[in-house]
């Protein structure tokens, strides 16, 4: 498990066919947080990004040594200014470590040099950009760059960080010989009450390390005080609050020309500003028609029966354009 007899798993299956194997606690441990995480489209794509960008410099010998000495070029000048402490021990060399769903907290330690070396991985990946022969590395080292650059990815960087750091002791602990079962148990149980303080009084710091981390390499941070950009689940809102000011009940009760105007305006194709102003007019037309001068509008119980009764008196309904 630990690596040190590589296939062991393989050679036992083929001297016993039958042979069944368990994974250790730690090893299913690591299994079940990546797993999980991966499972959530978002931080699919930020593992599959933290890898590729693994994979792209340490494929060449070239990008290595550079990465290598950026690193040395940023830590002399730190210490010529006094930045960081020296001393035996101190400022030890890093390098990239690909994560590996098998190993026992390789995450933890791949995101730990992310953060670490990042700003060297965005020197290697400009280098990339400008001076790779051909196109598509070029393409690549582009793309990488524009994403790890983003408000977005460094905060996943720092909370997928934290949650396998407040996670990496009872991985150590898992990982023993003489594992003590009461001992586990506490650490598990510290685990989970240290994530679950995080989740609700932790924010503000985890915002802050964000934001610090985005000021020191010149990525821009969002106005959180700005209106949200509507998307999918906005417009769901917007397409259900629509649909309620439809509603018969009680002789329309719910009716609000507002929000069917804010629904129509979803669909640019169907309602240029004529039309809107065309559909304003109708929906005053259809709530007084429907309100005051047929009584087959009165006592309905939903918009099945208004469809049918629409039908029945002749008006028409399409994507909220009422027409009489």
């Amino acid at each position: 498990m630990q690596g040190e007899i590589n296939g062991l798993k393989y050679l036992i299956l083929q001297d016993t066919l039958y042979a069944y194997s368990i994974h250790c606690f730690a090893h299913q441990f690591q299994l079940a947080l990546v797993a999980l995480s991966k499972k959530h489209p978002d931080w699919d794509k930020f593992f599959c990004v933290v890898t590729n960008i693994l994979n792209t410099i340490g494929v060449s010998f070239k990008r290595r040594d550079s990465l290598r000495q950026h690193q040395l070029d940023k830590l002399e000048e730190l210490i010529k200014y006094g930045k960081v402490p020296t001393g035996e021990g101190l400022n030890q060399e890093r390098g990239l470590q690909r994560p590996g769903d098998t190993r026992w907290g390789s995450h933890y330690k791949t995101l730990d040099n992310f953060i670490f070396l990042f700003s060297s991985i965005v020197n290697v990946l400009k280098d990339m950009k400008r001076e790779c022969l051909y196109h598509l590395d070029r393409f690549a080292a582009q793309y990488l760059l524009s994403v790890i650059q983003e408000f977005a990815f460094v905060f996943m960087l720092h909370l997928m960080f934290k949650v396998l750091l407040l996670t990496n002791e009872l991985n150590k602990v898992l990982q023993k010989k003489d594992q003590d079962i009461v001992s586990s148990m506490g650490m598990l149980y510290l685990a989970k009450k240290r994530l679950q303080t995080m989740r609700e009084e932790e924010w503000d710091s985890l915002m802050e390390e964000v934001c610090s981390f985005c000021g020191k390499h010149d990525i821009v941070i969002p106005n959180m005080d700005e209106d949200y950009v509507i998307g999918k689940s906005k417009l769901t809102s917007d397409l259900l609050l629509g649909m309620a000011s439809l509603s018969p009940v009680d002789s329309f009760a719910n009716f609000d020309k507002n929000k069917i105007m804010k629904l129509a305006k979803y669909y640019p194709s169907e309602f240029d500003d004529n039309k809107l102003r065309e559909l304003g007019f109708q929906l005053d037309s259809f709530i007084v028609y429907a309100q005051k001068c047929d009584s087959k509008f009165l006592n309905l119980k939903g918009i099945k029966d208004l469809a049918r009764v629409m039908v029945e008196t002749k008006l028409k309904i399409r994507l909220g354009h009422m027409y009489i």
